[in-house]
C-alpha cells in the first residue's frame, strides 16, 4: 500500500471527526447546531404614548343656584374647576381635589347675600363667578 493511499481514509476519517467535535461543542454551549433551521424572533411593538392635552380652564357653580330663596342660614357653595386651581369663595381659600371639585359651608345674613368665587391657577388664567342667596329667616 503507498502512502498517498493510506491519507486519504486517515484524512476522510480526521473530516468527520472535526466536524462531531463541532457539532457536540456547539449544541453543548446552548447555541443551535447548524444543520437547525433557525426561528424567527419576535420585536414587540410598543405603542405610542398619548401626550396629556391640559383641561381648559374652567369655573363651575354647581350650588346654589343664583338668586334662590333660603329659609336656612347656613348653606353649602358647590362647584367644579380644574384641579391645579387656586379657588376662594368670598376672599376665603377654598380646597380643590383632584377631580377638581370645590366646596365650602357659608352662613347668610339675612336678605341678599352675594356670593363671589373666584379660580385661578398658575399660568394666569382667572374666572369669577357672583351669584346672589336670598336668606329669609322665619
Amino acid at each position: 500500500m503507498s502512502m498517498n493511499s493510506m491519507k486519504m481514509p486517515l484524512m476522510a476519517v480526521t473530516i468527520g471527526v472535526l466536524a462531531l467535535f463541532l457539532a457536540v461543542a456547539t449544541v453543548a454551549c446552548g447555541r443551535p447546531a447548524a444543520t437547525s433551521t433557525p426561528k424567527p424572533t419576535v420585536t414587540p411593538t410598543l405603542e405610542p404614548t398619548a401626550t396629556p392635552v391640559p383641561a381648559q380652564f374652567f369655573l363651575e357653580i354647581l350650588s346654589p343656584v343664583n338668586e334662590s330663596v333660603v329659609q336656612t342660614a347656613s348653606m353649602e357653595v358647590k362647584g367644579r374647576t380644574v384641579p391645579d386651581a387656586v379657588v376662594s369663595v368670598n376672599g376665603r381659600s377654598v380646597d380643590v381635589n383632584a377631580s377638581g371639585d370645590f366646596s365650602v359651608a357659608l352662613t347668610l345674613e339675612d336678605g341678599p347675600n352675594p356670593i363671589e368665587v373666584i379660580a385661578s391657577d398658575f399660568q394666569g388664567h382667572q374666572e369669577s363667578r357672583v351669584i346672589t342667596v336670598i336668606y329669609i329667616s322665619q
